[in-house]
């Protein structure tokens, strides 16, 4: 995967959404690649495997990529958004990802959860705070929630592993999608859309626990966000 051009792309996205009509807040900062010393630092601390595509993205896309868009549509184009988004009167999203100087290079303690708190769903609870342990946390959601990778997923590629979501107040935590590098493309094609699951989620196929972008208005949704 060429993460240098995912990078500058997703600037090119970011800047040109400041001539949308209705209202627009656009935030794009892309940090300097990782230099080899950084690196150095980072896996002498890091306590678990580091995939190698998370490395590449670091010191081919960028260090620190923070993009965030929040758009609210003229009141012409409102009818247009809710064919795509039912319930919302304006929409957000952005690949705001956690530096890589500042991703946890230690498992999330979770030695505080007590499975027999939710009879009944011990188990879904417990599958749910197992994957929060062993997650590589990327993007933080501000409610909680994060998406993160799960390098200790049986069956996948620890270097390209699978994208989760986790949820911090439901056992619903699970894979959105089966590798890094299936993910950011596809994320990509859906202009970067929360990643709140209240948003994501129209894409989401259940039975290939990955994003689809034919499975909901794709195109409507991107000329929507088309500067005009």
């Amino acid at each position: 995967m060429d993460y240098k051009a995912w990078t500058q792309r997703a600037r090119t996205f970011h800047e040109a959404m400041r001539r949308l009509p209705g209202e627009i807040d656009v935030t794009i900062e892309i940090a300097p690649l990782l230099a080899k010393p950084e690196l150095h630092g980072i896996r002498a601390k890091w306590k678990r495997h580091l995939p190698a595509e998370l490395i590449r993205f670091w010191t081919e896309g960028s260090a620190h990529l923070n993009g965030s868009y929040v758009w609210t549509p003229p009141e012409e184009e409102v009818g247009a958004l809710k064919e795509v988004f039912e319930h919302n009167c304006y929409i957000y999203g952005g690949p705001r990802f956690i530096a890589a100087a500042e991703t946890d290079p230690e498992p999330l303690d979770m030695s505080w959860f007590d499975p027999e708190d939710y009879p009944g769903e011990e188990e879904v609870w417990q599958a749910n705070m197992d994957l929060w342990s062993r997650a590589i946390l990327l993007l933080g959601m501000g409610n909680g929630d994060y998406l993160g990778l799960d390098a200790e997923a049986p069956g996948y590629d620890p270097d390209d592993p699978p994208v989760v979501y986790l949820v911090h107040d439901e056992p619903e935590s699970g894979q959105v999608c089966p590798r890094f590098t299936e993910f950011l493309p596809v994320w990509e094609e859906l202009s970067y859309i929360g990643p709140e699951s209240w948003l994501l989620w129209y894409w989401f196929d259940e039975s290939t626990k990955s994003i689809d972008p034919g499975m909901h208005h794709t195109d409507k949704l991107r000329k929507l966000l088309t500067p005009r």
